[in-house]
């Protein structure tokens, strides 16, 4: 959908299903958080963004991925990352090209709920991993654990 070329991508067009309405779906279908389609009229989110704190990661990964930093969220986290490469197609249960898996020192559960991204050969592709919920005060590190590469790091939550 994201190249809107095809015979595939001209049926869903038709259909009105772009890239980001069909991504909702996809996200709604495995207990995504609902869409601003979702909502009543004149309804409006009542979350409050607040950034807890940005972490710089910049690990280098074994296929010359950079993970470039962890966003500490009110209510989850973010885990950025840019890539030489075009991620493979995803099956529809796990959206990007990368399974994190995140733990913390105190034993939260963390869920991946989102995740997108893109680019271009020339300049490189950027990527995000969305979790829910955000660390709790009193953890002090993240492990970081990517299946793909089978490769683990851990981030500092304290100054």
């Amino acid at each position: 959908m994201r190249e809107n070329e095809g015979v595939a991508a001209r049926i869903l067009l038709d259909f009105d299903a772009d890239a980001e309405t069909i991504r909702d779906a996809v996200i709604r279908m495995l207990g995504g958080r609902p869409t601003d389609e979702e909502l009543r009229p004149g309804e409006e989110s009542k979350i409050e963004l607040v950034l807890r704190r940005v972490v710089p990661v910049a690990q280098l990964m074994l296929d010359g991925a950079w993970v470039v930093s962890v966003e500490i969220w009110e209510h989850g986290l973010v885990i950025r990352w840019r890539t030489p490469h075009r991620r493979p197609r995803p099956p529809l249960a796990h959206p990007g090209d990368l399974n994190w898996l995140v733990s913390d020192d105190v034993g939260t559960s963390y869920t991946r709920w989102a995740g997108g991204g893109g680019g271009n050969p020339e300049r490189g592709f950027d990527y995000d991993a969305e979790f829910d919920p955000a660390p709790p005060a009193e953890a002090t590190t993240l492990r970081i654990r990517r299946e793909a590469t089978d490769e683990d790091f851990t981030v500092s939550l304290v100054d």
